[in-house]
């Protein structure tokens, strides 16, 4: 079923089928976590670098889970072209490779930064400020 290709382009039919409601359950899945994501950089992550790097794995999963989302609500109204379900799937796909540059930073650049960060942090203790 996955693999055909009548299952992607053709429009569907008019009711929900169990596959619909996967696409459902995977973009609230991906709301949930990146409403967790979001208040747990807010209330756990001190580190601004650190808060940075939990802020992207937020916004991807929120904004992609909000447009799947939008994506069932057309598929349920069955607006024609808008309700096919290479919608959904290019929705997941852009989701993957938004992880995909996420991951990137945290390998190469994360703990450069996060060291680059506390240094300029450690310089600047000894800086005096501005006279008042």
């Amino acid at each position: 079923m996955w693999n055909d290709k009548l299952f992607w382009f053709s429009q569907p039919s008019l009711d929900l089928n169990v596959y619909d409601n996967y696409f459902l359950w995977l973009f609230l899945g991906l709301t949930g976590i990146g409403i967790l994501l979001k208040l747990g950089s807010k209330f756990v992550i001190k580190h601004p670098v650190g808060f940075k790097l939990w802020n992207k794995f937020s916004n991807a999963a929120l904004y992609s889970g909000l447009i799947g989302i939008f994506w069932y609500s057309l598929r349920y109204e069955n607006v024609p072209f808008f309700a096919n379900r290479y919608w959904a799937a290019l929705v997941v796909l852009v989701f993957i490779i938004w992880v995909l540059f996420i991951l990137k930073f945290l390998f190469r650049n994360y703990s450069q930064e996060r060291s680059a960060f506390d240094r300029l942090q450690l310089n600047s203790k000894y800086i005096p400020g501005p006279k008042r």
